[in-house]
Order: structure tokens, then C-alpha cells, then sequence
């Protein structure tokens, strides 16, 4: 998962919500086993952590081309 925003105006409504349902039916549906993602550790992506925590994503080590950075906090969500 990469750069999901919703705008200030538009945030509280539940968007971030139903784009990552969407985009965990659409894992599933294609038989994804895991979903990984990087975001913020900034204060300002509490609210995105909270999101991925409250549908079971755990914090992880970095992946892929990714490597320890402090702006960086890494989470993961198996699927099996």
C-alpha cells in the first residue's frame, strides 16, 4: 500500500476507511497472503497507524528497497 491521503475537507467521513476495505477485498480477491506498507512516524500520521492497527497490520521491520529511516514506520497484515 502506497500514499493514501484524504484531505483535510474531506477527512472524518469514513474515506479512509472504505479505501482500505477496498483495497483489502481487492488483496484478497486476487489472493494477495500479505499486504505491506511504509508510512509517516511523524505525529501528523498518528491517525493513518491507528486506521492500519484497527484493521490488524503490526509494525515491522523494513522491506524491500526500503531501509531504517526515523520519518519512516513500517507495518504489515497477512491475509493467509
Amino acid at each position: 500500500i502506497k500514499s493514501m491521503h484524504t484531505r483535510q475537507a474531506l477527512r472524518g467521513r469514513g474515506l479512509g476507511r472504505q479505501m482500505l476495505e477496498h483495497i483489502l477485498a481487492e488483496a484478497r480477491g486476487r489472493g494477495y497472503t500479505s499486504l505491506w506498507l511504509e508510512t509517516g512516524s511523524m505525529d501528523a500520521f498518528i491517525p493513518a497507524r491507528r486506521l492500519y492497527e484497527a484493521y490488524g497490520f503490526t509494525y515491522c521491520s523494513p522491506f524491500g528497497d526500503y531501509a531504517e529511516d526515523p520519518h519512516s514506520t513500517f507495518m504489515t497484515l497477512s491475509l493467509a
